[in-house]
């Protein structure tokens, strides 16, 4: 009997055979892939979104495009705003009429100071400007996500067109013949562009993410201007509460003037819809009695340690302005700011480690949101007519200077407390992160992004 002297074949060392050519394989039949459907060719659709019009001719016709259609739509808004007042007050919808009254209504939306049968008005309601500065954002952030989304290419250039052409449009609007309320030019040309140029740059950085640059900005210039944001809305958030406190407590005052000033239906509508536009600039006035140095009106100036009687508009916001003597419980209203400088101390304390740049976190934190509110604050002031009630100021100098003492005060204190930064969950392994962690994505995303190099993410 014979025996085979060879070994056993190993089974391991075999070859697999090929698949036939349209077999399916394991890989084509796990979940979720579609085995049975044949691949798609890609075609000239895909990828419109995220490829970048590189033409000249295509991105011309494209920013052309963005910024002619925030003129014309902010326009018909406007035509819409004056319609509205229009009924309140009773008077028929002229198309004529309301296509000239659009026109200052447009201007008084990017802030331009107005002359009204020869009395100049600057005293404008901030909330038709927060509109045109959200419909701004929209269309560069349109555009830009268009153009490729590059930060140097295309967000500048989306911001400069819209800025450009809202200035261009505005000056021209005070030069035309029959102008119910005409406004310099030089007024009229950096109230466009600037209002402009802070909703488009808004919404192309959204869109793009921040430059280069910024990834290796200081850790702590990081912080700061993420700390101004805490400080100034909760200033804003006291300066609110206060108003609130304020209405409220001269809630028949409210009432007498409003039925005083609008007898009707409809021009009680109309009274409020423009309480309500002027909201904002009531929320930064109490913001400056709440620093102390207060607001005048007129003859009349208020502040929580002084009054000065005078006339006062018989508008029903009026009624939260005190013109008697302020009692003494009014000094716990400087408890406020002190609190938003605490606040905005406690977030530089849990983001920054080191003791040096948690201070100059917070030195720009205080210093951004203190010029911020001096600047708002000069926004708000202005003439109001050339009567009793002429001018309204809100002193920009001593407001900026009086948050700088109760901001800056206990967000020192606060941020020198005994203590270490927070640990940030990122979903994964503990590390480090250094002041170079790039912030954003192109596309729009907002990744996290570490504050100072100092800061322990876990």
């Amino acid at each position: 009997m014979s025996s085979s002297s060879g070994a056993a074949p190993d089974p391991s060392s075999e070859a697999e055979p090929e698949p036939r050519a349209g077999a399916r394989t394991a890989a084509d039949t796990r979940p979720g892939t579609p085995a049975d459907r044949p691949e798609r060719a890609p075609t000239d659709r895909d990828g419109d979104r995220d490829r970048p019009e590189g033409s000249p001719g295509t991105r011309f016709r494209l920013l052309a495009a963005a910024a002619l259609a925030s003129v014309l739509v902010s326009y018909l808004a406007m035509v819409l705003v004056a319609a509205l007042a229009g009924l309140t007050v009773g008077a028929g919808p002229a198309p004529g009429a309301l296509l000239g009254a659009a026109i200052p209504l447009w201007l008084a939306g990017h802030q331009v100071p107005l002359v009204i049968d020869g009395a100049p008005l600057g005293v404008l309601p901030l909330v038709p400007t927060a509109g045109l500065v959200a419909l701004a954002a929209y269309w560069s952030a349109r555009v830009t996500r268009r153009l490729g989304a590059r930060v140097r290419e295309d967000a500048s250039a989306a911001v400069a067109t819209l800025a450009g052409t809202h200035a261009s449009v505005a000056v021209l609007a005070t030069a035309l013949p029959g102008t119910p309320s005409p406004a310099t030019p030089w007024a009229a040309l950096l109230g466009g562009g600037l209002v402009t140029a802070a909703g488009a740059g808004a919404g192309a950085l959204w869109v793009a993410g921040p430059p280069a640059w910024w990834s290796d900005a200081p850790g702590w210039l990081r912080t700061g201007l993420a700390a101004a944001g805490v400080g100034a809305s909760a200033q804003a958030s006291a300066g609110a509460l206060m108003l609130l406190a304020a209405l409220l407590a001269a809630v028949g005052e409210v009432h007498a003037r409003l039925a005083l000033a609008a007898p009707g239906v409809g021009a009680g509508i109309g009274i409020t819809l423009l309480s309500v536009c002027y909201l904002p600039n009531a929320v930064i006035a109490a913001v400056g009695w709440l620093a102390g140095p207060g607001l005048s009106i007129g003859a009349a100036s208020a502040s929580p340690l002084f009054t000065s009687p005078g006339p006062l508009p018989q508008v029903p916001l009026m009624a939260a302005m005190p013109i008697t003597r302020p009692p003494a419980w009014t000094v716990v209203a400087f408890v406020l700011p002190l609190l938003a400088g605490a606040l905005l101390g406690r977030h530089c304390r849990r983001t920054v480690r080191e003791p040096i740049p948690r201070l100059y976190s917070v030195v720009v934190a205080v210093v951004v949101v203190a010029v911020g509110f001096a600047l708002l604050a000069s926004v708000v002031g202005g003439r109001l007519g050339a009567g009793q009630y002429d001018p309204v100021e809100l002193p920009p100098a001593a407001i900026g200077a009086a948050l700088l003492v109760w901001l800056g005060l206990p967000a020192v204190t606060v941020s020198l407390l005994p203590g270490r930064a927070r640990s940030v969950r990122s979903g994964g392994r503990g590390r480090t992160v250094g002041a170079r962690g790039r912030a954003g994505s192109r596309r729009g995303g907002r990744a996290a992004e570490p504050s100072d190099g100092g800061v322990d993410v876990e």
